[in-house]
Order: structure tokens, then sequence, then C-alpha cells
């Protein structure tokens, strides 16, 4: 909301799928899913834009077919995995919405048969989730929230005139669910 915004932190959500999608393409993928929300919030839109970015950069184009969009909430990832399998999982690699989609397909995908990560890498977002329930541990994207809180925090004391930082700039955590791809 620009009326507010002065007095906001917020996370820019495009450098964080950027960052997960290059990640993958660094690796060696070429044909990396997108897992998305049908939720119209700034964040679906934020978070597209980093992965069509980070592919359009690498030459590759973007493919309809790869990109899923689902019901907001854990359902939605073993939706979105679900439809890939039917579609014959055109792809190698995966960027989630976040880290439930990631989760939720994760569980789809093995009960398929299909092995995380040496077929599949996975990617998510958020890095809510305890890795202790993962095998493998998930590849993500944090936030640093502890920071964004104290600024938030400091804006409110300090006023909107504050140099606080007020845009924050998300890190890729590399796991175990990213690999390079089996196939050239």
């Amino acid at each position: 909301m620009p009326e507010i915004e002065s007095q906001c932190v917020w996370l820019d959500n495009s450098e964080g799928t950027y960052k997960a999608t290059r990640h993958l393409i660094e690796l060696g993928h070429r044909r990396i899913a997108y897992l998305s929300c049908e939720m119209e919030v700034d964040d679906k839109v934020d978070r597209f834009d980093g992965y069509r970015r980070a592919l359009e950069e690498a030459g590759i184009e973007v493919n309809p077919d790869w990109i899923e969009e689902v019901p907001f909430g854990e359902p939605g990832g073993a939706l979105a995995a679900t439809n890939l399998l039917n579609k014959g999982l055109p792809v190698t690699a995966m960027v989630a919405f976040n880290d439930f989609y990631a989760a939720a397909a994760m569980q789809v995908f093995k009960e398929h048969g299909v092995a995380i990560p040496e077929q599949l890498s996975i990617v998510g977002f958020d890095d809510v989730l305890p890795q202790c329930y993962f095998s493998p541990k998930l590849t993500t994207i944090r936030s640093p929230i502890e920071s964004m809180a104290m600024n938030a925090a400091r804006l409110s004391l300090e006023g909107t005139d504050s140099s606080l930082s007020r845009v924050f700039h998300p890190l890729l955590i590399k796991r175990d669910s990213a690999v390079v791809p089996q196939e050239p």
C-alpha cells in the first residue's frame, strides 16, 4: 500500500526465486518447473518474475507446461506434483512458491518412485519447516526475518525519515534437494 510504504519493510521476493532458479541453472538444469499459488498477491507476481528472469537470462524459454498454479495451502503442492506426473514429468527441477508446496510435492513424487534429488531437484522458499522431517534436506530461500523485524521496530520508533533499509535480500540455503541433473 503506497500510503504506508515508508513505514514498512519487505523482502525482495523476485530476487529470491531468481536465486533459486539461477542455482538450478548453474547445476545444469534446463527444464525447470515453477509451482505457484492461485491467490492474487504481490508475492505471487514478484516470485514468478524472478523465475522468469533467471530462465530468460540463461536463454531458456518459459514453457507454460512447466508452470503449475494451484490452490494456496499444503494440498496445492501435492496437486501440482500430480499434474506434473500426469504430463510425464517433463522437467528435471522445480522451484516452489513456498516450502509447504515443496514438501507436499516431494512426498507425492517419492510415492510415485521419483528419486529426489537424483531425478528431480527441488528448491523451496521461506525456510520455515524443520529439516529433521526432510529426506533429502530441502534447499530453500531464507528471509532474514530477524533483521527485518529489528528494522521494522526501529522504523516505528525513529519514524519514516529513518535511513534504515526497508528492502531485504533473501539468502539461498543450499542443502541436499538440488543436485546436478543425471541427463545432459
